[in-house]
């Protein structure tokens, strides 16, 4: 994996854990091949070693769990790993969302003036964020 993933891995493994709580690796490693559609698969060997990166930097907490006789190394993000994941995720959030913001833009126009759509992916992906921004902003503005 090129160093300069690895920050950005980072921040998705930790976006993983706020919103999934304590997880092993391997189910780490899944979500975010799941979410990513497999378009950006790191290596197993990769996701083990940055997590145990951000445990020895105090961003998550390891437990060692024993199923079926094995070893399973548990994560949970640590209350240092949330500061960190607020701090370094607005600047990356407000950078995509306005390219993203320019893109929608485009097809917008596109579709308008040349019937251009998207494919479906694209539009439930879309629709998901869409649903997600718009729950995030309901709550936000209740409190």
């Amino acid at each position: 994996m090129a160093k300069r993933k690895a920050p950005f891995l980072k921040l998705l493994i930790l976006a993983v854990l706020v919103v999934k709580g304590s997880m092993h690796g391997y189910a780490i490693y899944k979500d975010i091949v799941f979410h990513t559609k497999e378009k950006w698969k790191p290596s197993i060997g990769t996701i083990y070693r940055i997590l145990n990166e951000m445990n020895r930097e105090g961003l998550l907490e390891k437990k060692i769990l024993k199923s079926s006789g094995r070893k399973i190394s548990q994560y949970t993000i640590t209350e240092k790993g949330m500061k960190v994941f607020i701090e370094t995720s607005r600047p990356t959030l407000i950078k995509m969302s306005t390219i993203l913001t320019t893109f929608i833009e485009a097809y917008k126009k596109l579709l308008e003036e040349r019937g251009e759509k998207l494919n479906k992916e694209a539009v439930d992906r879309l629709t998901k964020l869409n649903n997600a921004i718009e729950n995030y902003l309901s709550l936000y503005s209740n409190t």
